[in-house]
């Protein structure tokens, strides 16, 4: 039973891949609140995306739109910036719930009413 359960959660994920539309429009819903916690136009190395039930669930690597690397303050020293987000389709646009940069402390696993299987495998 529980098993059946899992599989059929498991089945309504989709990961967006490169060239489809709803991937573009998520992750242009999810810049303006990378450009403002970076202060500049970026553009996006997917790290992650996979969709479910009217939410998305991004981790991506921001670049600056020539290629070079963001970088940021990390626990031991600076690297590249990332950051990932929660995002709900509704109204027919996505819209972020929440962008995180930075070490994730497993920010996105608190989050109610999201499909738990659209987040990272730690949740």
């Amino acid at each position: 039973m529980i098993l059946a359960f899992v599989a059929l959660a498991q089945a309504s994920i989709h990961i967006p891949g490169i060239g489809i539309s709803e991937r573009k429009t998520i992750l242009d819903a999810l810049r303006p609140s990378a450009e403002q916690v970076w202060h500049s136009p970026v553009v996006f190395l997917v790290k992650e995306i996979r969709v479910a039930d009217g939410y998305a669930y991004v981790s991506v690597v921001p670049e600056r739109p020539n290629g070079a690397p963001i970088r940021m303050m990390l626990a031991g020293g600076t690297g590249n910036a990332y950051g990932s987000g929660l995002l709900r389709f509704a109204g027919g646009r996505w819209t972020v719930l929440a962008f995180r940069t930075g070490a994730s402390d497993a920010w996105e696993c608190g989050y109610q009413g999201i499909p738990r299987s659209i987040l990272p495998s730690y949740c």
